[in-house]
C-alpha cells in the first residue's frame, strides 16, 4: 500500500508483531494481518476507529470488543481463495502421483464450503473426482440438497480438506472422535487454521491417514517438530500467499478505508494489470497425470517450501515473512509440448483458461 494512502493520511509502516499500544498513539486506522492481535489490551484508550485485516479471517481480532467500542472491522474475505485452492490442488495431485493413485478414482471430502472450499470443489470435479460437501451453516440456510453429513464424509472420503473459520465451536473440531470414524485411510489436508486440529489426536491416529498436508499449525510459529516429522507436506502458513491474492487484498482494504473515512478519490481504487508469468513446459512426460504433476510444481514448487521448513523449523516466522509471493495459475501463461498431454478442459478449470498460449 506504500504511496497509495499518503496523500490522505500520515502512514507508518511496522511489522505486525511490533505493533503495541504506544505505536497506536494518535492513530485512527489500523491495517494488519494475522500476527497482530487486536484485543482490549492493545486497543483500549486509543483513537482507533477502523481496523482492516488483509486476511480472510478475523480470529485475531476481538470482534465483540470492537462492536462495543464502535470500531469498524473490515476483512479481505475471498482475496486469497485462488491461492489456497491452488495449494490444495498442487498438494493433492502431488500426493496422488507419488502414491501412484488416480484422482479420478477418489472421493474428496470438503469441510467448509466457502470461497476456498467452493473453488477446490470445482477443480476436483474437473479432475474427475467425486466430491462430498460438508457445511452445516450453509445447509441450514440453503437446505440439505448438495451437502452431506460429516459422518458420511468421514466414511467415504479418500481425501479430506479443511476450510472452516476458527471460532469457538471449531477449535479442535478435528479430534480423536473425528479420526476414529475414518474408514478409507484418507489424505488429510489443513490450510484453514491450526487450532482446528487437535495435533495430539492427529499424532495418535496417524496410521488412519495415508498422508498429512499442513500449512497451518497449533501454537505457530512454535510448531511441534514431531508433527512436522509426521507430515507428508509441511509449509509455514503460506498457502494464501500469491501475487494475485495480495493485490486483491490491497484493493479491498483501500476501498474499505476510502468508504469509512470518506476519501472519494479512492472509492473505486484499482491496481494496473500486470503481465502473466511465462512458463515453457516441454518436459518429456509419460502421461497426463505426470504432466499435471510436473506443471503444477513448476508453477508452485511446494516441495521446495517443505524442504526449507524442515531444514529450519525454528525459522517458521522468518520463512513466512521472507516468502516470495508466487503467481497463481491464472497469472501464468504456459506453453510447450507437455501441456498438450493435459486435457484442455482440465487446464481451464484449474485456472489456466485465460493464459493458454495458442490454445484459447
Amino acid at each position: 500500500m506504500k504511496n497509495i494512502l499518503e496523500p490522505y493520511a500520515d502512514v507508518v509502516y511496522m511489522k505486525g508483531s511490533a505493533i503495541d499500544r504506544r505505536s497506536l498513539e494518535g492513530a485512527h486506522g489500523l491495517i494488519i494481518r494475522t500476527r497482530t492481535l487486536c484485543t482490549p489490551a492493545l486497543l483500549e484508550g486509543t483513537d482507533v476507529t477502523f481496523i482492516g485485516t488483509a486476511t480472510i479471517g478475523t480470529d485475531h481480532i476481538d470482534m465483540e470488543y470492537c462492536r462495543r467500542s464502535g470500531i469498524h472491522v473490515a476483512s479481505a474475505a475471498g482475496c486469497n481463495a485462488g491461492a489456497v485452492a491452488q495449494y490444495v490442488l498442487t498438494a493433492m495431485v502431488s500426493m496422488a502421483y507419488r502414491q501412484r493413485k488416480r484422482l479420478e478414482n477418489m472421493t474428496l471430502g470438503i469441510i467448509g464450503v466457502g470461497n476456498v472450499g467452493s473453488k477446490v470443489a470445482q477443480m476436483a470435479l474437473a479432475l474427475g473426482m467425486r466430491v462430498l460437501l460438508n457445511d452445516p451453516p450453509r445447509a441450514l440456510k440453503e437446505g440439505n440438497a448438495g451437502f452431506t453429513s460429516l459422518e458420511c464424509l468421514l466414511t467415504q472420503a479418500d481425501v479430506i480438506s479443511l476450510h472452516v473459520p476458527l471460532q469457538p465451536d471449531t477449535v479442535h473440531m478435528v479430534d480423536a472422535r473425528f479420526f476414529e470414524r475414518l474408514v478409507r485411510t484418507p489424505l488429510f489436508i489443513n490450510t484453514s487454521r491450526g487450532a482446528i486440529v487437535d495435533e495430539a489426536a492427529l499424532m495418535c491416529f496417524a496410521p488412519k491417514v495415508s498422508g498429512v498436508v499442513l500449512d497451518v499449525w497449533e501454537n505457530e510459529p512454535a510448531i511441534s517438530k514431531a508433527v512436522l516429522d509426521a507430515a507428508s507436506i509441511a509449509t509455514p502458513h503460506i498457502a494464501g500467499y500469491s501475487v494475485e491474492g495480495k493485490r486483491k487484498a490491497t484493493v479491498m482494504m483501500v476501498r474499505e478505508l476510502a468508504a469509512f473515512f470518506g476519501w472519494k478519490a479512492l472509492k473505486n481504487f484499482s491496481l494496473p494489470s500486470i503481465p502473466a508469468q511465462r512458463i515453457t513446459f516441454s518436459d518429456v512426460v509419460k502421461n497426463g497425470d505426470e504432466a499435471l504433476y510436473l506443471l503444477l510444481n513448476k508453477v508452485f514448487p511446494i516441495f521446495e517450501e517443505d524442504f526449507k521448513l524442515r531444514l529450519a523449523p525454528d525459522r517458521f516466522e522468518a520463512l513466512r515473512s521472507e516468502y516470495l509471493y508466487r503467481r497463481e495459475n491464472s497469472g501464468c501463461q504456459i506453453k510447450g509440448t507437455a501441456v498438450e498431454e493435459i486435457p484442455l478442459g482440465v487446464l481451464q478449470a484449474i485456472g489456466f483458461g485465460k493464459t493458454l498460449e495458442g490454445k484459447v
